[in-house]
């Protein structure tokens, strides 16, 4: 729960006062304490607002296509378009991240009628080695993260994005990280490609991380000017 703490606190540092920011915490349990403790961060024109989707996600079969540190939370992005229809446009964040550059700034991009907004990824050699592997029908270059984006709900539903991904995931692939990419297969050629600040990747980083070496000077330009830090791995800064 710190986790969206953190990134909650970090959102609101940066907003602009003149402006109103509407944060919804999308969650499976968290109780009802420390759900006190994230409304509680609401200011002036921040409101903050916790909505159990539990009930969404168990009528999803996806349990079993979880791995490593990821858990079934993970495809409520999936769920955005049917939460959120009263809004045509929608910035989901992971909670392990911190913001450092006014929210609204992101909200403000045109994604045009692309159905998603994304930053792409700085490869290593592990996920080079694994997109290769995964055969996933575009180059490399334009895979994205997921832990920051920008979605058209409108087209969303139009596309059913949600049901193509669930699809794409009852079938015999494993994927290492499944609504990720899912996500960048069914969305391949509807993508609005972000500035990399918005959502770097810090496991590009590791020390045990091998980086292409083509990457450097955008490894170097991202690190200079971050705008949204996410704490990929199960490494945290605060744990």
């Amino acid at each position: 729960m710190h986790f969206c703490e953190v990134a909650i606190t970090s959102v609101i540092a940066c907003s602009n006062a003149k402006k109103v920011y509407f944060i919804y915490v999308l969650h499976t349990g968290i109780t009802y304490e420390n759900q006190d403790k994230l409304t509680g961060l609401s200011t002036n024109n921040v409101t903050v607002q916790c909505i159990d989707v539990a009930a969404e996600v168990s009528n999803l079969d996806c349990n079993h296509k979880m791995s490593a540190h990821f858990t079934a939370e993970i495809v409520s992005r999936l769920l955005i378009s049917e939460i959120f229809p009263q809004y045509d446009k929608i910035i989901y964040l992971d909670c392990d991240l911190v913001v450092l550059k006014d929210i609204s700034e992101l909200y403000e991009i045109d994604i045009e009628d692309n159905v998603i907004g994304a930053a792409t990824i700085i490869p290593t050699e592990f996920m080079i080695n694994y997109l290769d592997k995964l055969n996933v029908g575009f180059p490399n270059k334009d895979y994205f993260a997921t832990g920051a984006l920008i979605i058209n709900t409108k087209r969303f539903a139009q596309m059913e994005v949600k049901e193509k991904c669930f699809k794409l995931l009852d079938g015999k692939q494993n994927y290492l990280y499944p609504d990720q990419d899912s996500l960048n297969i069914i969305c391949h050629g509807n993508v609005k490609f972000l500035d990399m600040r918005w959502n770097i990747g810090l496991s590009a980083w590791s020390t045990q991380a091998k980086t292409l070496s083509e990457y450097g000077e955008a490894m170097i330009d991202t690190a200079s000017d971050p705008w949204i830090l996410h704490y990929t791995s199960y490494k945290k800064p605060w744990v």
